[in-house]
């Protein structure tokens, strides 16, 4: 629960705050975070690289007229503001919960609409890559959907939870095409576990996280596999800490990997982030804690190069503040940093920016007015892998391209390489062998847009880089 800095300052210091609310600005080293005030109390739930900039879609509730709009925010690379639009402006609250981007450039937009802020019907909209609204629907159930997630097949599966109190808790998948029109959908009991997030394995299998209660008094981090015609294939429990743990996000990072998180409670620090690895079957091949505040939320998760990176949120004194981590492979933390001051803030999405950066979307809450949208971009981050070390690059031409691009390295060792091409969320596109310094990267079927790569050498070590398709 945000908690606003207690406002028993002088008059002096209350002006000094004013002024930085207005100019809310630091740069470390190459990086920035900046807010954006619209109308309303506004969050920025996704943001993705583009060819100019950034990308931010969101929402804002307008609590005082009883309205809301989701918004389309275009920055360029230094977190200068470009270009607004607002769409699905109207009476009633409609709210967004999980954004993912599209092959077309464009979005697809899951949450809720109603009369409530609170609540309502399950709700989808699609923006094309200029922000201007494609279709809206509102679903029949008295619920919200939590989640969306890109099927294999080209179609879009989102997610329902819906919360029994007498213990008979149920998870709804609906299956929708790019017009937003129903193909599929299924109801599945899970009684007193929560399934909080799920992911595609193919078009018919599913990985599933939350938390279940295995003994009388405190939750286990829970993975379900589950087949759309047959049900839960199998269930594991994870036991972090000695007191209650769960999963609430999962992604899919290379080949068969997957990204957890989630939280465990620790006694003496409250909660702490839980990073963990997994294959198709569940097993765990790494997990960690994290968290140096007394609680730590994880909201996104990514994988970044040769590690991991996520975004959410950690307590502190003042409420809570945007927290961004980097983990690296066997699951040891080699960044973390806090982002707003001492203002309440938290992270909703992360994505991969340039080189070695990331940059972050959610929300800040200045002194005594509604929240504002808040962008961070990361400094470089710390160098993990020897080729960073021994300054190798890759120079890739022409960038941006039409058809292809040639990729050139140097400063690594020859012989055998791996590429792997990686979208702006982090998911694996495509994965090539190659020997020697130069490698083409041929676009066929890729959308225009913004990709980034990695390229492993046979000592294992890497280079990065970004691939622009127009």
């Amino acid at each position: 629960m945000k908690t606003p800095l207690p406002f028993n300052c002088s008059c002096i210091f209350s002006i000094f705050i004013v002024i930085f609310l207005f100019s809310f600005t630091f740069s470390f080293g190459q990086g920035w975070e900046k807010t954006y005030p619209l109308e309303g109390n506004a969050q920025g739930i996704f943001v993705k690289s583009i060819a100019d900039g950034y990308a931010v879609v969101g929402y804002s509730h307008q609590v005082d007229i009883g309205e809301s709009y989701i918004f389309f925010l275009k920055i360029d690379e230094n977190g200068n503001q470009l270009e607004l639009k607002k769409v699905a402006q109207g009476a009633g609250y409609r709210t967004i919960n999980k954004v993912i981007a599209l092959s077309d450039g464009g979005f697809l937009c899951a949450g809720s609409a109603g009369p409530s802020q609170f609540g309502g019907s399950s709700y989808a909209t699609r923006l094309d890559s200029n922000g201007d609204q494609v279709w809206e629907k509102v679903f029949d159930s008295d619920t919200y959907f939590f989640t969306v997630k890109d099927m294999p097949n080209g179609s879009y599966m989102l997610g329902n939870i819906v919360e029994d109190f007498s213990g008979l808790n149920s998870f709804i998948l609906t299956q929708i095409n790019g017009a937003g029109n129903v193909e599929w959908t299924e109801t599945f009991l899970t009684l007193e576990d929560n399934w909080l997030d799920f992911t595609p394995i193919d078009n018919d299998n599913f990985l599933v996280v939350g938390n279940t209660k295995e003994n009388l008094h405190y939750y286990d981090g829970l993975i379900v596999k589950l087949n759309r015609s047959t049900g839960v294939i199998w269930k594991k429990a994870f036991k972090r800490g000695i007191y209650d743990d769960g999963f609430n996000s999962i992604e899919a990072g290379a080949t068969g990997e997957f990204l957890l998180t989630g939280f465990s409670y620790v006694m003496s620090s409250g909660n702490e982030t839980w990073h963990a690895g997994c294959d198709t079957e569940g097993n765990i091949a790494w997990n960690t804690l994290s968290g140096s505040w007394n609680g730590d939320t994880p909201s996104a998760g990514i994988r970044y190069g040769n590690s991991f990176a996520y975004t959410g949120n950690q307590t502190a004194l003042w409420g809570s503040s945007m927290v961004i981590q980097q983990i690296d492979g066997s699951g040891n933390m080699v960044f973390e940093k806090l982002y707003g001051g001492e203002l309440p803030s938290r992270g909703n999405h992360i994505t991969q920016a340039s080189g070695q950066q990331l940059i972050a979307t959610g929300t800040i809450t200045p002194l005594n007015t509604d929240a504002d949208v808040f962008v961070v971009k990361t400094e470089d981050l710390p160098l993990t892998s020897a080729v960073e070390a021994n300054k190798a690059s890759a120079k890739v031409e022409p960038n941006p391209a039409q058809h292809y691009v040639n990729i050139t390295l140097a400063g690594t060792e020859g012989g055998k390489h791996i590429f792997e091409l990686f979208n702006t969320d982090g998911r694996l596109l495509q994965m090539e062998k190659f020997a020697g310094s130069r490698f083409t990267l041929k676009r066929k079927s890729l959308a225009a847009g913004v990709y980034f790569f990695t390229i492993t050498n046979q000592l294992g070590e890497k280079v990065s880089g970004k691939i622009v398709f127009q």
